[in-house]
């Protein structure tokens, strides 16, 4: 029997693309309404002290994979008593984590909010934000046990709702902002916390009655608490070096060009992380069915499983990413009221760096399956932390320009993805030779999709509606080569069988209503 439920990935990657739609929608409207409340100076400075927060995600993010990793191997061998052991130690470590964080962020970090941080003339103001974030952050690490209880389940609904909820009610605090007679930066720090309170109390009330695991109960035992840990620590080099990517440039940008820079990095990557939700819904679907995989030890499926999640990773990211890339002017100015210097050239390369970094990435929950993360960690993370010296170095040092902190990330992600290539044929016994195979496709399709778009571009440079026929060209275009080019035969079989299914059912019905 296969351990790999095709149907269930189907369904949840549908109500994922559901949650995903709705909240791109929602937040790309709120990320314009704050802007324009707030300006664009308080707005790069939420962004700046943010990211003194953000960056000690890591840990969080790193024990959540830890977690669902753990989560889903037990799944996968059907033993819930030692699923529900390591679900109490889980929300140990994160109640101890929760506690450490708050204390380094209340010291280091606020050093270096005073020290090194340029907040122009609002200080007070930026202090007041980074106590809001940084006690949100707190409820987002205590409830990211249950989250990834969730997520191993596969209920995938639920995340979705809870989801739409909390972009909702962020929605509700930027139209009232506009309307708001108090100091607005404050105000709207003050109410993203109580947002975040909301969203960890919905998880952990929906956990405890519904899953018997997640009813709390003190539990130690060395051996598999020294397993988490260890497996935890490793993991952390990895998630270090993302976080050092993502949000450690953003606190360079500040220091070296100050707060009106960090309005557009932010906004780049919030049109970026849009788009990346594509493949992260994907990804989420996918690699609990990966794990599982694993742990029953049906490894040609997981090999299958795999090779199929890197061409589809990074064809949800380019068909999108390609016409945005494209006419990136034509959708800033659809979206934002004013578009500040430097967005589009921002938005561009942090596109391209996804497309080097993402289709790798089901690599990473293949290697984390087996257990063997060590020297993969060792490896793929001081590859990624080298982007943050690097940047610092040609900032400081150098004098380059702020443009070279994008080129970095992207010069770096292309040898990170190679480690992973090695680790993984070596950890996790994937085939590379099949892997190879899924990246020939991918640049087959890049080249063919690429070529019409761009000579359609050149072409119609004086027709008043280039830029919407260039997006709706590229975009069904690129799918064109992503069939023609980019899938096996059977899976082009699977997809007219679908199609053929659902033009008969909307046949029947279209037939039934003329009765």
């Amino acid at each position: 029997m296969s351990a790999i439920d095709q149907k269930r990935i189907a369904k949840n990657t549908m109500l994922l693309y559901v949650r995903m739609g709705l909240i791109m929608i929602v937040s790309l409207y709120t990320s314009r309404v704050v802007l324009d409340a707030l300006g664009e100076v308080d707005f790069g400075i939420y962004s700046a002290v943010g990211s003194i927060v953000v960056m000690f995600s890591f840990l969080s993010n790193t024990l959540s994979s830890v977690c669902q990793r753990f989560f889903s191997f037990e799944l996968g061998r059907g033993n819930q008593e030692e699923l529900h052991r390591i679900f109490c130690m889980s929300l140990l470590i994160f109640a101890v984590l929760a506690v450490i964080v708050f204390i380094l962020l209340e010291t280091v970090g606020m050093w270096m909010l005073n020290n090194k941080m340029n907040v122009a003339d609002r200080h007070d103001a930026a202090v007041w934000v980074f106590h809001c974030v940084a006690l949100g952050f707190i409820f987002q690490i205590l409830r990211t046990p249950y989250m990834g209880m969730i997520i191993t389940r596969e209920k995938m609904k639920v995340f979705a709702y809870v989801s739409v909820i909390e972009a909702v009610a962020t929605l509700a605090v930027a139209l009232a902002l506009q309307h708001a007679m108090v100091d607005k930066l404050k105000f709207y720090a003050l109410l993203i916390f109580g947002i975040q309170v909301l969203v960890m109390v919905i998880y952990y009330a929906y956990c405890r009655i519904c899953y018997v695991e997640c009813r709390y109960q003190y539990y130690f035992e060395r051996k598999r608490f020294t397993e988490l840990i260890s497996f935890t620590g490793w993991e952390t080099i990895g998630g270090m070096a993302i976080v050092a990517r993502n949000y450690g440039i953003n606190v360079l940008i500040n220091m070296f060009f100050g707060p009106v820079l960090n309005t557009p990095r932010q906004i780049a990557q919030k049109v970026y992380m849009s788009i990346l939700q594509l493949q992260t819904n994907f990804y989420m679907a996918f690699k609990p069915q990966i794990v599982k995989s694993y742990a029953s030890q049906a490894i040609d499926e997981m090999q299958d499983l795999l090779c199929k999640s890197i061409r589809v990773s990074y064809y949800l990211l380019f068909a999108v990413g390609l016409p945005i890339l494209l006419e990136t002017q034509f959708v800033l100015d659809i979206w934002l009221k004013d578009v500040p210097n430097y967005t589009v050239l921002f938005t561009q390369l942090m596109i391209i760096n996804g497309l080097f970094d993402i289709s790798m990435t089901p690599l990473g929950a293949a290697i984390q399956a087996s257990g063997k993360i060590k020297w993969y960690s060792i490896f793929y993370g001081t590859i990624m932390l080298m982007i943050l010296p690097i940047s610092y170095i040609g900032l400081k040092v150098l004098r380059w320009s702020v443009i070279s902190v994008f080129y970095i990330p992207i010069a770096v992600s292309f040898f990170a993805q190679l480690s992973r290539l090695y680790f993984a044929k070596h950890c996790a016994q994937v085939s590379l030779r099949q892997v190879w195979h899924s990246v020939v496709r991918i640049v087959i399709v890049t080249l063919f999709a690429v070529t019409f778009p761009i000579l359609l571009s050149h072409l119609m440079t004086d027709i008043p509606s280039k830029s919407v026929t260039v997006l709706s060209v590229s975009f069904i275009w690129t799918l064109v080569c992503i069939y023609l080019f980019g899938i096996t035969k059977n899976e082009k079989k699977q997809i007219k069988s679908v199609v053929s299914k659902l033009i008969g059912e909307t046949i029947k019905v279209e037939s039934y209503d003329k009765r």
